[in-house]
């Protein structure tokens, strides 16, 4: 409904005890009053989208950030693990191996 519908809406629900007695400048300034308070209501509202898709988009840059340190310590730790492999003499596991790339168009356990 329109403001104005849902001004006199409220209006009509309230059951003011000597509702009678109440003159045109109180009513007025009671309809003003609510119509400030709608009017607020409905700006709140309204910004409501835009402020979902700036956390929206705040949430996807910290999981790309951490998503990023993540992928950088599992290549750190990789890198790591295959020096110590070759200062040992050692070879890449082949099952570690074909773990690591079941469903990889390459051979490398990484890129």
């Amino acid at each position: 409904p329109s403001s104005a519908a849902s001004v006199a809406s409220y209006l009509d629900s309230l059951d003011l005890k000597g509702s009678d007695s109440m003159d045109g400048y109180q009513r007025a300034l009671q309809v003003n009053a609510i119509e400030t308070k709608m009017n607020q209501l409905e700006e709140k509202v309204d910004m409501l989208p835009s402020e979902i898709v700036d956390k929206m988009q705040d949430w996807q840059q910290r999981q790309d950030v951490r998503l990023s340190d993540e992928i950088r310590k599992i290549g750190a730790f990789l890198i790591k693990g295959d020096q110590q492999q070759q200062t040992n003499g050692e070879g890449w596991d082949p099952e570690l191996v074909q773990k690591m790339t079941v469903g990889q168009s390459s051979n490398m356990p990484y890129q």
